[in-house]
């Protein structure tokens, strides 16, 4: 019975001993090679971790715990530490710790931390630390805690925290930091997103900047007003109550012909007290007056501060005064033609158009989506 647990045990330290041996490898100063295995380490490269290490055409080692140059590629079998610079690529199979530069493509299958500088791709198949820089993208097929820079996508398939700026930047798990680009989606957003087109599945903590923010849980809310201009205004705002994009647009007449007003803006809204809100918002519209589609500028900027009172779930009051400054070229008798103009507190002229200044006021109501 002895003999049999000792044969047992015996094996199985025999079995654990040749599979952390796959990892041990002996270290050499240097090697040199035109090409796997036409080289100094001859068949046996991955057997060893070189400290400086030259492939004039590609080279594959077992580690690197050094420098490593490649005019085509480096391939590394275990573990690289250290500098790897190569003309198309860098290829690390488990833990990569250093600065990796290459031309078209950095490949790290494993754990990688330090800097990746690529002309066309970054990939991590492990958690990502550090700084990663590419012409095309950057691609993290599980965590990512660093700044990543791309010339076309940053994407993570895991949880991500830093700071990230890419034309696209695609985020499927929890994103924690600040995203810069045209295109920035994330499934859980703390944090700052600044571009054209935001997109947040769960964003009660997110900050969108942009033109487009949709937030799944954030805030939806359809205004209908009247002001000292029309009795028939509406605004479409959407991204969250901190910061959201207004979508607005207004009818009036003037001179037996219709005004239209259409514009953008931001607005922010801040609690005072149990259902209560103030509301800061800027917009900026353009006037068309009876279907005129022309190039001429009738430009409205206005500054409004809105005392918001909710009313069971979905309704709310909204009322408040104005600031606006109105500039146009079209001008009659050194008169806009385009609408009524309230009693102003400045005016300026110049030769071929004119501002307006002058204190509104606003009443209405909102419904929550």
């Amino acid at each position: 019975m002895k003999k049999k647990v000792i044969i047992i045990l015996l094996s199985l330290f025999l079995c654990f001993s040749a599979l952390f041996s796959t990892d041990y490898l002996n270290v050499r100063p240097f090697q040199l090679s035109l090409g796997y295995p036409l080289g100094t380490n001859g068949i046996n490269a991955f057997e060893y971790s070189n400290v400086l290490s030259f492939n004039l055409i590609y080279g594959m080692n077992g580690g690197l715990d050094g420098v490593e140059f490649g005019s085509v590629f480096n391939y590394i079998h275990h573990n690289a530490n250290g500098v790897q610079i190569s003309g198309a690529a860098n290829i690390v199979r488990k833990y990569s710790n250093g600065i990796f530069i290459t031309g078209a493509a950095n490949l790290n299958l494993g754990p990688v931390k330090g800097v990746d500088i690529a002309g066309g791709l970054n990939l991590s198949g492990g958690h990502a630390d550090g700084l990663f820089i590419a012409g095309g993208a950057n691609i993290h097929l599980r965590t990512l805690d660093g700044v990543a820079i791309a010339g076309g996508v940053n994407m993570a398939l895991g949880d991500a925290e830093g700071f990230t700026i890419a034309p696209v930047n695609l985020f499927f798990q929890n994103y924690f930091g600040v995203q810069i680009g045209v295109v920035n989606m994330a499934n859980r957003m703390d944090g700052l997103q600044v571009g054209v087109v935001n997109v947040v599945n769960d964003g009660t903590e997110a900050l969108p900047i942009g033109l487009v923010s949709f937030v799944k849980n954030g805030y939806f809310d359809l205004e209908f007003n009247a002001n000292e201009l029309s009795y028939l205004n509406a605004n479409f705002k959407m991204g969250v109550p901190k910061f959201y994009n207004i979508y607005s647009v207004g009818y009036s007449v003037f001179e037996d012909a219709p005004v239209f007003r259409y514009g953008i803006g931001i607005g922010t809204s801040q609690p005072v007290r149990y259902r209560h809100r103030v509301a800061f918002e800027l917009l900026e519209e353009q006037v068309i007056h009876d279907w005129n589609w022309n190039n001429n500028l009738s430009l409205l900027s206005s500054l409004h501060i809105d005392y918001r009172i909710r009313l069971g779930d979905s309704f709310t009051l909204v009322g408040g005064p104005s600031c606006n400054l109105f500039y146009t070229d079209q001008l009659s008798d050194g008169e806009p033609t385009v609408m009524n103009i309230p009693r102003t507190f400045y005016e300026y002229t110049w030769p071929d158009s004119k501002l307006f200044a002058w204190f509104g006021w606003k009443l209405g109501f909102s419904y929550l989506l």
